[in-house]
């Protein structure tokens, strides 16, 4: 009897587990073809987006894995989008297809914009009459400059996604984890010494926070950091 209930288990078990949404736990399979840079406790994923072809996916309703919206629209690298709210609904300005669907908010956290135009990935601090022409453009946070320090009222450990814009004018896409666990990560106050200080010798002048912890994921040519909760929108570049 005890053996049937005990196989009767396992056979659940296996059945449900491929249902899971995805693991933390699980590592990336796939080596990563990027630069890797290993600090003390962070692991940080670097790559540059040189390309023109990019589009932004919203998710906010969908809940798409990363994964599939990946596969299915054939890209080469990706990145999870800017913030939402508990009511999926976009934290700040968001415009799709030179369609706006959200408003800006004033927000000393959301303080800058990620767009897109015919030359590629563009990041700023400043709100552009450009946006409403844009392929994309979303609003979020916080925009840091290397010459411009600055405290953040923040204090949470957590897997950080950028992008970042070196002095030559090209644009990186980053992921900050722990060495330990993919899901953990430096504090917002963290960012600018590890950004422009310790990644000194890809020369950045800027980054933009994008959403992290575990509404994340990062992806380059096979290898994927995932998300453990749906991204609210996926940056495709083809």
């Amino acid at each position: 009897m005890l053996e049937n209930i005990l196989a009767l288990l396992i056979a659940l078990i296996s059945l449900l587990s491929p249902l899971s949404y995805s693991s933390p736990a699980a590592a990336p399979s796939i080596e990563f073809s990027g630069d890797l840079v290993e600090l003390n406790s962070y692991r940080i994923y670097l790559t540059p987006v040189k390309e023109s072809d990019v589009l932004l996916i919203p998710n906010y309703s969908q809940k798409m894995s990363s994964a599939l919206l990946i596969k299915d629209n054939n890209c080469k690298k990706a990145v999870n989008g800017g913030f939402y709210d508990t009511d999926n609904s976009p934290l700040g300005l968001l415009v799709v297809n030179s369609k706006q669907l959200a408003d800006s908010s004033n927000s000393k956290l959301f303080n800058g914009y990620v767009w897109s135009e015919r030359n590629g990935l563009n990041i700023s601090s400043i709100k552009n009459s450009v946006f409403n022409k844009a392929d994309f453009a979303f609003q979020t946070g916080p925009y840091m400059q290397k010459d411009l320090p600055t405290k953040f009222d923040n204090t949470k450990y957590a897997r950080r996604m950028l992008l970042t814009k070196s002095a030559d004018e090209t644009v990186y896409m980053l992921a900050i984890v722990g060495k330990e666990n993919d899901f953990d990560g430096p504090t917002l106050d963290q960012l600018h010494e590890l950004i422009f200080k310790d990644l000194g010798k890809y020369n950045f002048v800027s980054a933009i926070n994008l959403d992290g912890g575990s509404a994340s994921a990062f992806y380059l040519d096979g290898f994927i950091l995932p998300e453990f909760s749906p991204v609210g929108a996926l940056i495709c570049i083809k």
